[in-house]
């Protein structure tokens, strides 16, 4: 597959694929997510992964901004929505340039226990909570995604 960026994605439908961020207790494990990404211009948001049910941004999201943030988005699986999110606020993405961008988090339950690496340097980040996040849920209903715009 010849990812070009022309909103390329590669699409895992399988619900109980490999891609597990959570115990079936809803139980956070600890992941690590990297890429070597070239965004582009055109998009607000470029996907570099996400494993969430699209229609309740629930489960892990890792996307660039078009300002060259990075961020990685945390939802779980209740009613209302809760999340944690940390956003980049140091080095950027910038179009058309081949960067690493690595995302690791430790299943502490708080958006401190998110890093996020532009190029192999640690990043300093905002943080920002919605509710009471309690963990995500085992598998994403609707796989997971590697690419694609937003």
């Amino acid at each position: 597959m010849l990812f070009d960026n022309s909103n390329d994605v590669l699409q895992e439908t399988n619900s109980t694929s490999q891609f597990k961020f959570s115990n079936d207790d809803r139980s956070d494990i600890p992941f690590t997510i990297s890429a070597w990404v070239k965004t582009s211009s055109e998009n607000a948001n470029d996907t570099i992964f996400s494993a969430s049910q699209e229609e309740q941004v629930r489960g892990v999201i890792f996307a660039a901004h078009l300002d060259g943030a990075v961020y990685l988005r945390l939802c779980d699986n209740q009613t209302s929505i809760n999340m944690i999110t940390a956003t980049t606020t140091g080095d950027k993405l910038y179009p058309g340039i081949w960067h690493h961008v690595a995302v690791t988090y430790d299943a502490s339950y708080s958006v401190n226990g998110i890093k996020i690496y532009i190029d192999g340097v640690l990043q300093t980040t905002s943080a920002s909570t919605t509710g009471t996040y309690l963990g995500m849920q085992a598998y994403a209903p609707e796989g997971a995604r590697i690419g694609g715009a937003k």
